[in-house]
């Protein structure tokens, strides 16, 4: 059995991830993979499988935790405080060059950062002296330095400043980042693929009922934009080169058009459908994650203008930021927008309702920011939304984790439809928008794309289907749809068979 500890109750994937590590480092290993989808509990995972590790392995006896930066690294102080577990928030080498922690503390909490760029020497020294176990908190941030112009050149120096460490537990909840940046402690097999230890999949953490499925309501439209004395419209479903193809998301999200107000309404329409409801519901809460400071800033404008109440707003020039996130998830305001530091990690329970306004088309990063609205709060029928524009590779993405998720539920994936919308589109400094327009088209549910023209056809149907039951009272109009045809109420339209 794993070493106890008070006041958890393990999950199945967590209690075999403690075992398959400890075998690893009774095998003689010093290093692990643990992949964990957003959501699933990675953090208490990881706390239980270094808390065996020095307990039952006899490795450490310290900890040392590292993680991306300052919201994340209050999520694990609070963790691990909630189960008897004490972090020192690791301020300086001075911190390092003590004798000993007090005996409450397990250990030290540091971010990346700090870590290679201020006490890269002290942490090494301490490394040396004390053979901690080390946990990496969403590795990629560790990749080593690349050719290309986005290589993270961090890894090298966590590589010195960690590799006399007793055990290297490293940790993630998505794909890794692409190229030729090797990561620091991870093994590859000969197709130079992460080698995981432990994996716990979206698919899994939905069918366990520990994650939320997600559905994707994807908008188009027609763009216009001018750049270096070219005009150019297009949608997203005309074929472009990856330049043109980056200024058309630009101008889709650029708030001087309308297409980010379409998004915005129809995503606060269904977020204050859900904040209808009882319990915690009623909380329920939206995420916008933006371009950049000053985009955020004017998202939330536009947000105020819809709702009527101002929304949070947290970015890097904010001096509060961590306290205004704090705030948030403890409080009852219905927005909060954002740039990188709300997409990965950062967790507020009740969230359900997204709006992807960034530029940024990497998989690691779109997957980062599905995960702030995986976690499951009451019941397993939870759902959260996300809204985004139709751009081709955020499309991708998000086709796959709905795979995922049909594959979980039971349901049908039909990867030739999708959920549209449409709206109006603006730019950003380097292009300027001539024209936008366009109309919400449909969604997708359990796989199918549904018509809005078929839903509002069927109206009457749908009000008379939901007086069977109180549990379709807060579920949208396509999710019934969707229930009604999986049970022969209605037929599935021509045009989405």
């Amino acid at each position: 059995m794993p070493a106890e500890i008070k006041g958890i109750a393990p999950r199945k994937w967590q209690m075999d991830a403690v075992y398959q590590v400890r075998s690893q480092a009774q095998a003689g290993s010093d290093r692990a993979l643990i992949y964990a989808c957003p959501g699933s509990g990675k953090t208490y995972g990881g706390l239980m499988v270094a808390h065996d590790l020095v307990h039952t392995v006899g490795l450490g006896p310290k900890i040392v935790v590292v993680t991306p930066n300052e919201a994340i690294r209050t999520q694990w102080i609070d963790r691990a405080a909630s189960i008897g577990l004490n972090l020192r928030h690791l301020r300086s080498g001075y911190d390092l060059r003590q004798e000993e922690l007090a005996l409450s503390e397990l250990g030290f909490i540091v971010s990346y950062q700090k870590a290679v760029t201020e006490i890269r020497e002290s942490l090494r020294d301490y490394c040396e002296r004390n053979r901690p176990v080390v946990i990496f908190d969403e590795v990629h941030h560790a990749a080593g330095p690349s050719k290309k112009k986005d290589g993270n050149a961090w890894g090298h120096s966590i590589e010195y400043a960690f590799s006399t460490a007793a055990f290297k537990l490293c940790t993630t909840g998505t794909p890794f980042r692409e190229g030729d940046n090797p990561i620091s402690f991870v093994s590859y097999n000969g197709a130079q693929e992460a080698i995981a230890l432990v994996r716990y999949s979206y698919q899994q953490a939905i069918e366990d009922g520990v994650c939320r499925p997600i559905e994707f309501t994807m908008f188009d439209g027609e763009m216009s934009w001018s750049a270096a004395g070219q005009s150019f419209t297009a949608s997203f479903g005309d074929p472009l080169n990856k330049k043109r193809s980056g200024q058309r998301l630009l101008a889709a999200i650029a708030v001087d058009g309308e297409f980010p107000q379409t998004m915005l309404t129809k995503a606060n329409e269904r977020l204050m459908e859900l904040r209808s409801g009882a319990g915690v519901d009623a909380r329920a809460a939206g995420l916008v994650v933006a371009h950049d400071t000053d985009h955020a800033e004017a998202i939330a404008m536009e947000l105020q203008a819809i709702t009527g109440e101002p929304a949070t707003v947290v970015h890097s020039k904010i001096d509060d930021a961590q306290k205004q996130i704090e705030a948030f998830r403890e409080g009852n305001s219905p927005w909060i927008v954002g740039v990188a530091m709300l997409s990965e990690g950062v967790d507020i329970p009740r969230l359900r309702v997204g709006v992807y306004a960034s530029n940024i088309t990497a998989p690691l990063y779109f997957h980062q920011y599905c995960g702030r609205f995986s976690r499951v709060m009451k019941s397993r029928h939870e759902r959260s939304y996300v809204f985004m524009p139709a751009d081709p590779e955020l499309e991708a993405i998000a086709l796959q984790i709905e795979r995922e998720r049909c594959h979980a539920l039971g349901e049908e994936y039909r990867p030739h439809l999708r959920t549209v919308g449409n709206g109006k589109g603006r730019c950003r400094r380097e292009i300027e928008v001539l024209n936008s327009n366009g109309d919400v088209k449909g969604v997708t549910v359990s796989g199918k794309m549904l018509p809005i023209t078929f839903i509002e056809a069927h109206r009457d149907q749908i009000r008379s289907f939901r007086q069977k039951g109180a549990q379709y009272a807060t579920w949208t109009d396509a999710e019934v749809v969707g229930v009604m045809i999986d049970c022969g109420a209605i037929a599935m339209p021509e045009e989405a068979a």
